[in-house]
């Protein structure tokens, strides 16, 4: 969601040639024509789909790709950032981050408090040029419907997998709980 918002709907981030090239490649993968002008959540989500990970862009190919092959004594997330600094710290390594942080693309993205009128039309479905008229973009979950949610379950599965092997969570369980949260 954040990569679609962040890297195309974005009035002061957009790269129009990305987003050209972009709209040409989805329209080879999904077999019908794609503009900017008609780009949408649901078409990109669709294009996600259908690419495989070894030609995916960096900002939605999966994690678990990343870790083909690997074997791991363990797994951190992001939330325990510093029990893992400690962790490779306690192993001999030197740990040093970055002092400054210079994103490419700014990080605020302007979601609506209020519930998104489904009576225009479903989220999924807005344009790039109606969503860069909006003052804010619709909150994140009314971009998902059960289609797109069973599409990114299945895309992903891999990081699902690592995410509930490293909390140690039935795999059902949390994807039930996800949906609730819908």
């Amino acid at each position: 969601m954040s990569c679609f918002l962040d890297k195309f709907a974005k009035a002061n981030t957009r790269d129009e040639a990305q987003i050209e090239r972009f709209c040409q490649d989805a329209s080879s993968v999904l077999g019908k024509r794609i503009t900017k002008d008609d780009l949408s959540f649901a078409s990109f989500a669709g294009y996600v789909f259908k690419v495989p990970d070894w030609r995916s862009d960096r900002h939605y190919r999966s994690q678990a790709s990343y870790l083909r092959n690997i074997r791991f004594d363990h797994y951190f997330d992001v939330s325990e950032m510093t029990d893992l600094l400690a962790f490779l710290t306690n192993r001999g390594l030197n740990v040093t981050l970055p002092k400054t942080r210079n994103p490419s693309v700014d990080k605020k993205t302007p979601y609506s408090d209020e519930d998104y009128d489904y009576t225009m039309k479903p989220a999924k479905f807005l344009t790039l040029g109606e969503l860069r008229t909006m003052p804010a973009f619709p909150r994140y979950d009314a971009f998902f419907d059960d289609e797109l949610t069973g599409g990114f379950e299945q895309r992903y599965q891999g990081d699902i997998d690592l995410f509930c092997s490293m909390k140690n969570v039935n795999r059902a369980d949390y994807l039930k709980q996800l949906r609730e949260q819908q």
